[in-house]
């Protein structure tokens, strides 16, 4: 007989290459949850840098305004004290 036949017919072998197979099979679910929580996770990191983005040039927006609406009082105050 065949030795790798009669390996294969062993309870012992079929056992382990039952459970090595449970195994691949766990292991290929765990890596595409892996896969998944990453992709998950790349995401809102690039929605926390966008939401960043739009933070940051709202502020640059308002410290814009700021700055011109500061300038427009310190002219009209100087002309004012001028005038008196």
């Amino acid at each position: 007989m065949d030795p790798m036949m009669q390996m294969q017919q062993n309870p012992l072998f079929q056992w382990w290459t039952s459970a090595l197979q449970g195994q691949i099979r766990n292991l290929t679910a765990l890596t595409g949850e892996i896969q998944r929580l990453e992709e998950k996770s790349i995401e809102h990191a690039q929605n926390a840098v966008d939401e960043t983005a739009r933070l940051t040039k709202e502020a640059l927006t308002a410290a814009t305004q700021m700055q011109a609406a500061w300038r427009k009082m310190a002219i009209e105050a100087t002309t004012r004290s001028a005038a008196q």
